[in-house]
């Protein structure tokens, strides 16, 4: 009997030294040090915004360190091209959700986030994550915001200018307005554009418009044709040829900027159509604005505003800290503090918990909310892969500006784009089959 009870105090002994090593070892693997690279680009209220939540999360997480690599848009994709081919990629990445379909042919880098129990996906809503963040039924990232194409307008420089605003919600009759503004005052135009995006982003709307199908279906097929483009060409001629626009040789000098040309701050230019993710750094602090639904053409088959994630959070799959980058993505897009810090940086949160925590502390602009919320009621049709392909998407932006420059009439337009289009998809359609 005695031996017994000796042998169960050893044993017990022996057991609480272990559970005590065990602890031991494991509130040291907690503690141990961990950089993380993080990576993203935006205007200034997002860069100040950013750093300060990832301030706040190393204060929490003293054993993670996060290094910033931020700047402006121009030139990431590229980068982040290379750097995902040489393996020196980030440990997290902000990704346009345009080009994931293009970075995953390219080969397989970011952590399926559906199989990490370290994030609560349930905070999405689960049909955006499907429609936008799963590829090959991976979620592949997870969407910062809610974003929807808008058009800001400056209300005080449209006032004095007598704009009617009411106008700039038809494509034809913005034309004609901008039209009757330019004759008015040469000095003054309707439209800011970026000629690197607005023959491609923005007018490609009036195209899905008309027809009231996406540009591309899955089996490579188009949904439109010459009558199409040639309208959507005649508007951009038009609005070049009739000051509607700036000049594109002055245009293409703020490209990715266009919150510094000089015309936009001294409120000679009165609108834009931009993502409502980036609408604040038009901003200017002497004059009024207000976001409406962009351009819509009468009878539209379609709604007016195209919808997608602001952009998307991806865990590098060659991280050597996948648990705690995932971590850092579940506590960036569903924690309540940092939801108080982000605000609305990257749009409208599109995690509900986010959401809700940043709008009772009052830090969603109430003219974004109610914006995105009418886009959510006027959407465009979702469109394809394909049609996000980034050499599908420069083709028509370089045969823009030839149009913008007067090197390409309406119909040359067209039937260029048809021909460069219609040889790029059967290249792609040759190597998915390979």
């Amino acid at each position: 009997m005695r031996r017994n009870v000796k042998l169960f105090l050893w044993v017990s002994i022996i057991l609480l030294v272990m559970i005590g090593i065990m602890t031991l070892y494991a509130g040291e693997k907690s503690n141990e040090q961990v950089t993380l690279r993080f990576s993203w680009w935006g205007g200034d209220a997002r860069h100040k915004a950013t750093l300060e939540a990832i301030d706040l999360y190393m204060k929490l997480n003293p054993n993670i360190k996060i290094l910033s690599e931020y700047g402006g848009a121009q030139g990431y994709l590229e980068k982040k091209k290379i750097e995902l081919a040489s393996n020196t990629a980030p440990d997290i990445m902000q990704i346009d959700q345009t080009w994931l379909q293009e970075l995953i042919s390219r080969g397989d880098f970011f952590v399926d986030l559906s199989k990490r129990g370290e994030v609560n996906v349930k905070a999405f809503d689960q049909g955006f994550l499907g429609d936008f963040c799963t590829y090959n039924g991976k979620l592949v990232g997870l969407p910062t915001g809610l974003n929807a194409q808008l058009l800001l307008v400056n209300k005080t420089a449209a006032d004095k200018m007598g704009v009617d605003i009411s106008k700039l919600g038809d494509w034809d009759t913005m034309l004609a307005e901008g039209k009757k503004l330019h004759e008015k005052n040469k000095g003054y135009y309707l439209f800011l554009h970026d000629t690197e995006s607005f023959a491609g982003e923005v007018l490609m709307a009036m195209v899905k418009q008309m027809t009231g199908k996406k540009g591309f279906n899955d089996d490579y097929t188009l949904n439109f044709g010459k009558p199409e483009l040639v309208r959507m060409y005649t508007w951009l001629s038009d609005a070049v040829k009739y000051g509607v626009l700036e000049p594109p040789g002055d245009a293409a000098l703020y490209t990715f900027k266009g919150e510094q040309n000089p015309k936009w701050i001294n409120q000679q230019i009165i609108c834009l159509v931009d993502w409502a993710s980036n609408y604040t750094r038009y901003l200017l602090k002497d004059a009024e604005f207000i976001l409406m639904l962009p351009p819509i053409l009468k009878n539209a088959k379609t709604g007016a505003s195209q919808m997608r994630p602001s952009q998307e959070l991806c865990a590098n799959i060659k991280s050597r800290n996948i648990s705690e980058s995932v971590k850092f993505i579940d506590w960036f897009l569903n924690n309540k503090d940092a939801a108080v810090i982000l605000g609305d940086v990257r749009s409208i949160p599109a995690s509900s918990i986010a959401r809700d925590a940043a709008a009772k502390e009052g830090k969603i602009n109430k003219m974004t909310s109610d914006a995105v919320g009418a886009a959510t009621k006027s959407r465009i049709v979702l469109e394809s892969a394909i049609g996000y392909n980034r050499q599908i998407v420069q083709i028509g932006l370089d045969i823009g500006m030839k149009v913008e420059f007067g090197e390409l009439t309406p119909e040359e337009a067209a039937v260029e784009n048809l021909k460069l289009t219609e040889e790029k998809v059967a290249e792609l359609k040759a190597e998915e089959q390979e």
